[in-house]
């Protein structure tokens, strides 16, 4: 996450606000991509693909926030690479390293 960005849930949305980083639906699928303005129809339309949370450009969050968000995105990509076939464990573990460079910032 950004560092200028902070977490909101859905219901904290308002028109105006805009997104810090691409809103994925649970698919992984790009709903609005980073440096969108949430307008009140797109708000609505979050409702309905059970989007409970967002990341909107603001005030620098709180560490405790920062540490929850980045459990977050590891988890998630401990799901996304769960089955990997043993052919592909080199190339695995390169796009794991690739992904968790640009969603956590660590390269590890």
């Amino acid at each position: 996450m950004a560092s200028n960005s902070v977490q909101i849930r859905i219901a904290q949305a308002e028109p105006g606000m805009v997104l810090s980083e691409d809103l994925l639906d649970h698919q992984g699928q790009v709903l609005l991509p980073k440096a969108s303005v949430l307008s009140e129809s797109l708000i609505k339309g979050l409702h309905r693909h059970d989007i409970t949370a967002i990341c909107i450009l603001g005030a620098q969050s709180s560490p405790e926030e920062q540490a929850r968000t980045t459990a977050k995105h590891a988890q998630r990509i401990a799901v996304l690479f769960r089955q990997v076939a043993p052919d592909a464990v080199g190339v695995s573990n390169a796009l794991r390293s690739y992904v968790r460079s640009f969603r956590l910032g660590d390269g590890a």
